[in-house]
């Protein structure tokens, strides 16, 4: 039993001895030319590696993009069949004119039998972040009815206008509120095509 405690003895001093070395308070010699005497200097560890900070900006345009998907969705589904309620997330994810607009656009589908089939291709990308933090996101988009335009539900003609383009400019702000992101604008601009 005494040989076995002189064991992890040992051991333990082979593993803690140089392991002292690796301290923050270790002193290492420096050399010196013969016949001068030897100073010492603390060696100190390294400062740990940081990794850099993410961007703030790119981290809310990140999110933005995510809500902006979201709110997208929303707004398409809404839009698939009027007569129904409009999705439920639109209130999550957008404020103000954005939903309004969503709102109104539904009323106005369904008052002359009009849907839109499927989900306009969305290409977004954030054009500018302000505020510090960053509280406020412009948007730009082009958004794509080729294969999903909206029609006439009785005859499934399209309801677009004569001439309206299929792929529309659209420009949207996203504003930081009571702890998320919301929708806050979404302008489309019919007179110009991406």
């Amino acid at each position: 039993m005494q040989l076995r405690g002189a064991s992890v003895l040992a051991l333990a001093v082979l593993i803690v001895v140089p392991l002292a070395g690796c301290s923050s308070g270790a002193v290492a010699e420096s050399p010196s030319p013969a016949g001068q005497s030897r100073s010492t200097v603390p060696v100190t560890s390294p400062p740990p590696s940081q990794s850099p900070s993410p961007d703030p900006s790119a981290a809310a345009a990140a999110e933005v993009l995510r809500v902006y998907a979201i709110f997208m969705d929303a707004r398409n589904k809404s839009l698939n069949d009027p007569r129904k309620p409009p999705d439920k997330r639109l209130a999550s994810v957008s404020t103000g004119p954005a939903r309004n607009g969503v709102l109104s656009l539904a009323v106005y589908y369904r008052s002359r039998g009009i849907a839109i089939k499927g989900a306009p291709a969305s290409h977004p990308i954030v054009v500018k972040t302000s505020g510090d933090p960053v509280s406020r996101v412009w948007i730009d988009d082009c958004v794509d009815s080729t294969e999903s335009p909206p029609i006439f539900v009785s005859t499934g003609k399209s309801a677009l206008a004569p001439g309206q383009q299929r792929r529309v400019r659209v420009r949207a702000v996203a504003n930081f509120r009571s702890s998320s992101w919301k929708i806050s604008t979404w302008t489309p601009n019919r007179d110009e095509s991406c």
